[in-house]
């Protein structure tokens, strides 16, 4: 019961993952600046997320349903912006693990509408730095 109430606040999860706080700024990390922290609140909520999927199991893509194209752009955005978080990237990670599975509809925006593949060919291409991601 408590997982199917969690469910009904996804798309409230979404968009306090991808809004970023006003309180929040700049952060000096090891890779360089970050203009737009993540902060813990925001990765609390992506594990959330992430989990109630993981744990629906075969409801999976029911829960995945919740999520907007809108949230899925703001995700692939995120990416090259958290490109040091290995917290962040896990969970992006496993959305589109899920997706792969039960939601191959995510993947096709990603891939065809958002160029995710061109993105990220160009991001190998081009960055100077290793990073985790």
């Amino acid at each position: 019961k408590s997982l199917k109430r969690l469910h009904y606040y996804i798309p409230n999860l979404c968009q306090v993952i991808t809004q970023p706080s006003a309180s929040l700024g700049p952060i000096r990390l090891a890779d360089g600046i970050i203009e737009k922290p993540l902060g813990q609140v925001r990765l609390n909520c992506l594990e959330l997320l992430t989990v109630s999927a993981d744990f629906a199991q075969f409801k999976c893509g029911k829960v995945l349903s919740n999520l907007k194209s809108d949230f899925l752009k703001a995700i692939l955005d995120m990416v090259f912006i958290h490109k040091a978080n290995n917290m962040f990237l896990c969970h992006f990670r496993r959305l589109i693990h899920l997706s792969m599975i039960f939601r191959r509809r995510f993947l096709k925006y990603l891939f065809v509408d958002y160029g995710m593949l061109d993105r990220l060919i160009e991001f190998y291409n081009s960055s100077q730095r290793r990073c985790s991601f």
